[in-house]
């Protein structure tokens, strides 16, 4: 199991002990929500790759890739969920949450195998950012479509967060003349920026990573040159954070929920129909493809990582789905992420 599982578990496990050892406080609930711009920030950094350069050369096959990846996983999920008895609204999310990709998991284990910067590497790292788009707008429309009122918990309650926030995009577009983007501080002004677009789309029932996600790639097209810069500095600042929210999520779980033996078989089932359709579809449409890797970007288009839990914990805030789903896509997305970095980590070696 590489470090990365082991930490994200770790996080995930001391959450719920800490659920299990403290008594409920409103005051630690409301502070952990509010780590839920870590995973604003975490969709601003996947919206500073989508470099428009990056398209030229492969825009079919790219295309092609992220469209069969997400459609027939989806498909297949929705039809695995009704099978079990899930009903249609709550096994659409679900099947949402599941087409994600890990993107920083996997840029992160490209890294350490020396092949982030390998066509093969910047080719699995393009493709698994854009694979979180379309799951970003379905959450959106079933966000706009539920008939339900947003739930406690969510991030930006009441009028007095949004005019705060509003006050930092203000904040953030006055300060950018007077701060180098190749500074720190640009790290804490686009996350500004990016949560106070979130909260200005969450206010219109629009998922609040697609406010991250546009921040992104609008300050990547206007700040191109500081990109890299300030992605470095961004993943710094959000380390400790993205932490945090790790553990609120444990804390959100319901291990009774796999006392029965529904909750253990539809967990397995899910499991592997996640592994095998992602890997599946990507190897498929891969087949002809030797210069990209085939066995190295289907592989890294197994782990749900972090998009995967952000989306669960937004799904069962605004009660699109409840404590039990919530928890068995915890642990499909933990057995995705724990399989994908192992067989990334076994093809990309070096061969001996």
């Amino acid at each position: 199991m590489s470090y990365l599982t082991r930490s994200v578990l770790a996080q995930l496990l001391l959450g719920a002990l800490l659920k299990a050892l403290l008594p409920q406080s409103a005051a630690l609930e409301e502070f952990l929500s509010w780590t839920t711009f870590s995973v604003i920030g975490l969709f601003l950094g996947v919206g500073l790759q989508l470099e428009k350069r990056s398209f030229s050369e492969d825009l079919r096959i790219v295309s092609v890739l992220v469209g069969v990846t997400t459609v027939v996983p989806f498909v297949v999920f929705v039809l695995t969920a009704l099978l079990f008895g899930v009903e249609l609204f709550p096994a659409l999310t679900l099947s949402v949450v599941l087409i994600t990709t890990g993107t920083g998991v996997t840029i992160q284990t490209l890294a350490n195998l020396g092949l982030l910067q390998t066509r093969a590497g910047t080719f699995l790292t393009l493709v698994s950012a854009l694979d979180d788009v379309p799951a970003a707008l379905l959450m959106s429309l079933l966000l706009f479509s539920a008939p339900l009122p947003q739930v406690e918990g969510s991030l930006f309650r009441g009028n007095s967060a949004f005019v705060a926030l509003v006050a930092l995009l203000a904040l953030a577009l006055v300060s950018k003349l007077q701060f180098r983007f190749r500074s720190p501080a640009a790290s804490v002004l686009a996350l500004s920026f990016g949560v106070a677009l979130a909260l200005t789309l969450e206010r219109l029932h629009i998922s609040l990573v697609m406010g991250g996600l546009a921040a992104g790639v609008l300050l990547g097209a206007l700040f191109s040159s500081f990109r890299s810069e300030l992605q470095t500095h961004l993943d710094k600042l959000l380390r400790p954070f993205l932490l945090l929210y790790m553990v609120s999520i444990g804390m959100k779980l319901s291990p009774g929920v796999f006392t029965g033996s529904w909750a253990l078989g539809f967990s397995l089932v899910l499991s592997v129909v996640a592994v095998l359709t992602k890997y599946g579809t990507a190897a498929w449409v891969l087949r002809k493809r030797a210069d990209l890797d085939p066995p190295l970007v289907s592989w890294g288009l197994v782990p749900r990582g972090i998009p995967g839990f952000a989306f669960a914990s937004t799904a069962v805030s605004q009660g699109l789905i409840g404590a039990e789903l919530f928890t068995i896509l915890i642990l499909v997305v933990s057995v995705t992420t724990w399989v994908g970095l192992a067989g990334l980590e076994v093809v990309g070696r070096p061969k001996v």
